[in-house]
């Protein structure tokens, strides 16, 4: 055993560090590491109580709420949709996913608009965890007439990252570790499309703040 935490301090010392001196990051620290833009919202569910902790370069807020099995069915209802394909999907089973996500939203960020164009570092927990918050709605869908590229995602107004914990994403170089020459890329597909080209890909303006620091 001694010998095998050696060897992680000799090639791998960043992880040693972590697993063996933990060193929890302080709001004072976060506040200096984040940009002008950035918000961080760290999430801590228990069975009936979800406390969010807000924090940016000027402030830290944090609010406690009571959740009930409402909140657990909107998020499987969202995890459900995410891996259902869509030309199986019903319009009852989309209508569910719209009212879902929208519910959610509300409720992890509460009723009042977030900023402007402010960056999203999500640290989640538990349950939260399994959905992507990009495609949660920051505003009610009414009717039945929309089209899925026109929904009101949280995405279209806020880049959304993704974070296990503030110690991780700054007590490490990794943030400053530049992207090599290589490229892997996705697109999506349409198998309905019967092969034709089809342009089905819409730009994402806010999204090219987050793909900037990969630059090579």
């Amino acid at each position: 055993r001694k010998e095998f935490i050696r060897k992680l301090s000799d090639k791998y010392p960043d992880y040693f560090i972590l697993k063996y001196f933990p060193v929890i990051i302080r709001p004072e620290a976060i506040e200096k590491k984040l940009g002008n833009d950035d918000l961080m919202v760290e999430y801590v569910l228990a069975d009936s109580v979800l406390i969010i902790f807000m924090l940016d370069r000027h402030k830290l807020s944090y609010r406690q709420i009571g959740v009930d099995s409402s909140f657990y069915r909107n998020i499987e209802i969202v995890y459900n949709f995410t891996r259902r394909n869509y030309f199986n999907t019903s319009s009852e089973q989309t209508a569910e996913y719209i009212k879902a996500a929208s519910q959610l939203y509300k409720f992890l960020f509460s009723e009042d608009p977030l900023d402007e164009n402010k960056r999203l570092i999500i640290v989640p927990d538990g349950m939260l965890a399994y959905i992507p918050f990009d495609i949660l709605l920051y505003r009610p869908v009414e009717g039945n007439n929309y089209s899925f590229g026109k929904l009101p995602y949280l995405v279209n107004k806020h880049p959304v990252s993704y974070a296990y914990s503030a110690t991780l994403l700054f007590q490490s170089d990794f943030r400053k570790v530049r992207a090599g020459k290589g490229l892997l890329a996705f697109a999506p597909s349409d198998p309905e499309t019967g092969g034709i080209r089809v342009n089905s890909t819409r730009d994402i303006p806010l999204d090219r703040k987050t793909l900037k620091p990969l630059v090579g």
